[in-house]
């Protein structure tokens, strides 16, 4: 499945995001870079469309983990 393209994104960032939403890697570099300089709603439709093509059949099911670590003394 593919992404609309971001209009407002620079077309460095777009092409990273680009790649890794159609399963390519990579870098740290370009990881930090679209951490630094992308648009939160940009990465989310990336990570949804990597979501959707790793876990083809599944698209309407999404799981999340909340980790406790509970302290059960009261001493910190």
């Amino acid at each position: 499945m593919s992404r609309p393209p971001q209009s407002d994104l620079p077309s460095d960032l777009q092409s990273v995001l680009d790649r890794a939403a159609e399963g390519g890697r990579i870098t740290p570099e370009e990881a930090l870079d679209l951490y630094r300089r992308a648009p939160l709603h940009a990465l989310g439709s990336a990570a949804d469309a990597v979501r959707r093509r790793r876990y083809a059949g599944t698209e309407h099911i999404a799981t999340y983990i909340i980790e406790r670590n509970i302290n059960y003394t009261n001493v910190c």
